[in-house]
């Protein structure tokens, strides 16, 4: 019987990417939440055991049922990566381990595992209390000053410190009134004090460098984050470059599967890792370098994975019950048989982090329950069930709400037609006319004039397929 190659982590597009391209290759790929596996260490050595309890009972998962487990967990990690640890325990291979996982997740010992191997990073400070301001604002050079939470992503929980008082007062309130401890850093400047900062997004996979993306910021922001600003570029590292991200990837844990984040100094050129992730995301390495990085990455976890036919079944009941183990994963049965999201899907410049939005999972499951009745209305024994009842049925869906709000959504996307909005002013696409002054913004107006008209688009757009569009169209990027 085929193993199960499991991906832990929610079911989102990077995920549903990785599951296509392991079931290209043949292999039984499974999405499970991290949220239904529950560990249980019974009382003598090498008690591990791990369930699954989504179902309507909890059922066991042993070693010869699971090829590899691809961790891709995000929030919530510092409870879930203990599962990771107990499937590493039951001797299951695991694409990124959980120690690993853990370290990257941590900002400041992210800092301290690169120190300890010569892997140089900015200035650093871990502030926990408003204590000798001054003395801290010397040492990281003077202003602005970098400041991060000490878990986050895509840019979250990372904000610039500018001058005297806005840094006393923010950290003062930071560490005082909510007890929050912040990493502080030396600020490295990128580029050219008028144009767009930017670092380097490079990706691990096997050991080797698999891909690097050039990102920028927008216009006012320090952040050189692809899932904010959307502006990246294909970059072919430098060996030394490369040489980095493998030694800073060794570093936390990592050395197989890992993103790391670079930037260099404008002045000199010098080179600082910033960041490592383990669950890094490649939506955006993947479409602005081309790169199949779904495809390396399961193609790593074949390699690792234990896929030897293991004879000694722990129970004859096992093998029969191996057809209603995982059956749902608590998702409706189209989502459980989801072959996932080929490559080229790129092509299309609606992308979202998470492609099943509520609007697409309605519309996908109309579809999916109008065709479910048709074949019943097709197959089912005439005599058994009269046509006044098929008929009834099929009358009953077409009225339905669910079927209501889908037509709606399939009318609203229609009318864009796919093409790329390239007026942004027009009135049909938000909620309520645009005020003038803004209507008049175009590139060449003030950053903060236009920083102003992209959130009046955010907050008023019709829906977020429509923000979708606009935000991808020529004229809103002129704007950034």
């Amino acid at each position: 019987m085929a193993k199960n190659y499991l991906i832990i982590g929610g079911r989102c597009f990077e995920t549903r990417r990785l599951l296509y391209e392991l079931k290209q290759k043949g292999k039984k790929a499974r999405i499970v939440s991290p949220e239904h596996l529950l560990m249980y260490v019974e009382d003598r050595p090498k008690g591990d055991c791990l369930y699954y309890t989504k179902n309507e009972k909890p059922q066991r998962i042993y070693k010869k049922d699971i090829a590899v487990v691809i961790p891709r967990v995000g929030k919530g990690l510092e409870v879930h990566a203990k599962a990771i640890k107990h499937i590493q325990n039951l001797g299951i291979p695991v694409t990124s381990p959980s120690d690993g996982l853990l370290t990257a997740r941590d900002k400041m010992l992210t800092t301290l595992k690169l120190s300890e191997n010569g892997v140089i990073t900015p200035k650093t400070i871990l502030y926990r209390k408003a204590l000798h301001f001054n003395w801290i604002v010397e040492k990281l050079g003077g202003f602005p000053i970098i400041a991060k939470l000490l878990s986050g992503s895509r840019g979250v929980g990372v904000f610039i410190l500018s001058d005297k008082l806005s840094a006393s007062t923010s950290l003062e309130a930071i560490s005082s009134a909510l007890g929050i401890s912040l990493q502080l850093q030396a600020y490295v400047e990128s580029s050219d004090k008028d144009t767009n900062k930017h670092d380097f997004r490079v990706i691990i996979i096997d050991g080797k460098v698999e891909c690097c993306i050039k990102r920028f910021s927008l216009d006012g922001d320090f952040r050189s984050n692809a899932s904010i600003s959307k502006q990246a570029e294909n970059y072919i590292p430098s060996q030394d470059m490369k040489d980095l991200a493998l030694r800073a990837a060794q570093a936390v844990g990592l050395s197989d599967c890992c993103g790391v984040d670079i930037v260099t100094r404008k002045e000199d050129g010098k080179m600082f890792v910033i960041e490592c992730n383990g669950n890094f995301g490649y939506l955006n390495a993947e479409k602005f370098s081309k790169i199949n990085v779904a495809k390396k990455l399961a193609e790593y976890a074949i390699r690792i994975a234990d896929d030897s036919d293991d004879k000694d079944s722990q129970s004859n009941s096992l093998a029969s019950s191996m057809k209603n183990y995982f059956v749902s994963d608590g998702l409706t049965d189209e989502r459980d048989n989801d072959n996932g999201i080929p490559f080229d899907r790129y092509n299309d410049d609606d992308i979202k982090d998470n492609d099943f939005t509520e609007e697409s999972y309605t519309l996908q499951m109309a579809n999916f329950v109008k065709s479910n009745l048709q074949a019943n209305n097709n197959t089912v024994n005439q005599a058994i069930t009269p046509s006044a009842t098929r008929e009834s049925a099929l009358m009953s869906y077409e009225t339905s709400e669910i079927n209501i709000k889908a037509r709606g959504i399939w009318q609203r996307t229609n009318n864009i037609k796919k093409e790329v909005i390239n007026n942004i002013n027009l009135s049909e696409y938000y909620q309520k006319p645009m005020p003038s002054h803004l209507c008049n913004t175009d590139s060449n107006s003030s950053v903060e004039l236009r920083k102003e008209k992209r959130h009046w688009i955010k907050q008023n757009a019709i829906d977020n397929y429509t923000l979708a569009k606009i935000e991808n169209g020529t004229t809103f990027k002129a704007l950034a």
